[in-house]
Order: structure tokens, then sequence, then C-alpha cells
């Protein structure tokens, strides 16, 4: 392990009872009973600004922004507010709301603040600055983010979520698939990541997911979240409709 881990890694060692969401720490279920230290060590470094991928990683940025249209630029602004409601309506339609899956979007976010508890510091330990901090040629089009760049916090919520919705509908796996690679060119099209981040984010976030379902109570959860949608297209036959027609735009060859 990089020795440069250490004093982060031990920190957060020190805080595995409350970061690993064990009884007594929230009073919530156990989704997940390891530490934060078995997936953020499987994140490698991102590259130094003056090594070959590092500086592809900046020119990237700039030829997208070159290149970058108005419609492309509203897509990544759309993509900077997501939410596991977004991600269930482009699957399932216009209906997917808090009010209509009230358990289903109860979950999701108890399952999310579980993952944010554990890998909430992550970008404390390489404390990679954003694009436009390195450059000021990069010009970004969403809006301004607080915190560090590596690795993306967009990417990895929007895999995580992706890999939780797939086991609830692995019939819908590509849906989600796609959701989570346009997250991922989204926040680089908008300046405020590098590629190298959003592909550390994807990875955290499926480790995480694939981590935390190996969980019962997380299964649990996964089956009430199929339970409910599934009911629901029952009643909506339109929903179902919508998702299979979705399936077959995104899995067509171009």
């Amino acid at each position: 392990m990089k020795k440069h881990l250490f004093p982060t890694l031990l920190l957060l060692i020190a805080l595995t009872p409350w970061l690993s969401g064990q009884p007594g720490a929230t009073g919530k279920k156990n989704y997940y009973t390891g530490t934060a230290e078995d997936l953020l060590s499987l994140v490698p470094p991102p590259p130094a600004d003056d090594s070959p991928a590092g500086m592809a990683d900046l020119e990237t940025i700039l030829q997208l922004q070159r290149d970058r249209t108005p419609e492309q630029i509203a897509r990544a602004k759309r993509i900077d507010n997501h939410s596991a409601t977004q991600m269930g309506a482009v699957a399932f339609g216009p209906s997917f709301t808090k009010e209509n899956f009230p358990r289903t979007t109860a979950l999701m976010q108890e399952l999310r603040a579980t993952r944010s508890r554990m890998i909430g510091n992550g970008k404390e330990i390489w404390k990679r600055p954003r694009p436009y901090q390195r450059s000021k040629e990069v010009v970004i089009c969403v809006k301004k983010p607080r915190d560090l760049s590596y690795p993306s916090g967009h990417s990895a919520t929007g895999a995580f979520r992706g890999a939780l919705f797939s086991a609830a509908f692995p019939e819908y796996k590509p849906i989600f698939d796609a959701q989570v690679r346009e997250t991922m060119w989204c926040r680089v099209l908008g300046g405020v990541h590098y590629p190298t981040d959003v592909m550390a984010g994807r990875d955290l976030g499926i480790r995480t997911a694939e981590a935390m379902l190996k969980n019962p109570d997380t299964q649990a959860a996964i089956k009430e979240i199929r339970d409910e949608i599934t009911a629901y297209m029952k009643k909506h036959p339109e929903v179902e409709a919508h998702a299979k027609q979705r399936l077959a735009e995104v899995t067509a060859k171009p």
C-alpha cells in the first residue's frame, strides 16, 4: 500500500464503527459491514499532471470544450442534478416519482447514505485539484463544485445507483449502464472532472455496490425495490412498455 495513504486510512480505520453503519452507529440496518479502507485501498492514485496520462486528461477536456454544443451543455447541466428518481424515470418513465414509489425512494436514500459514510472522505486521500483550478483554459458549463476532483462523486454515485437498480432488474441493466456512461461523459464535458476521475469514480461506485450486495439487509432492500416497481407495473402497463422501449433503444446497434 502507498505510504502516503497511511495517515488518512488510519483515521478511516479509527472511524470504522461509524463509517460502516454497524449497529449502534446510526440505528439503521447493516447494509455494509466492511470498512472504508477495504474499498478505498482498491483505488489507484490519479496520474501526475506532467505525466502522459495527466496531460491527456487535460487535453481531452479542452478538446471537448472546443467542440461542445448548446445541446450538450444542456445535457451536462441535467446530469449535474442527478438523483435516483431521475435514473428511475429514464428507465421506467415520467411516473417514476417519490410519490408513486415511496419505498424505493426511501431505500435508495438509505443505501446511498451508507455509501456516503463509507467513501465520503475518499477525495481527501489524493487532494487532486479540479481541472479549472489547474488551467485557466478550462471553462466549466455546470455548477462549480466546492470539493476536490478525484475520484468523481457523480460517477461513483451514478455507478452505485446503477448497480443497485441492475441488481433489482437485471433484465434492464443496459439502461442503467448507459446512464452511468452518460454521467461520466457529462462530467468531463462540463469541465469539472478529468477522464481518470470519472473512471475511478465508476469503479469505486461499482465496488461499493458489489460489497454491499453481499449483505442480507441490502439483498432484502433490493427485493423490496423490485417488488414495489413490479407491483406498479402490473397496474400501469405503460411503465413496462416504456422500459422495454428504452431497452431496445440502448441495445440497438449503431
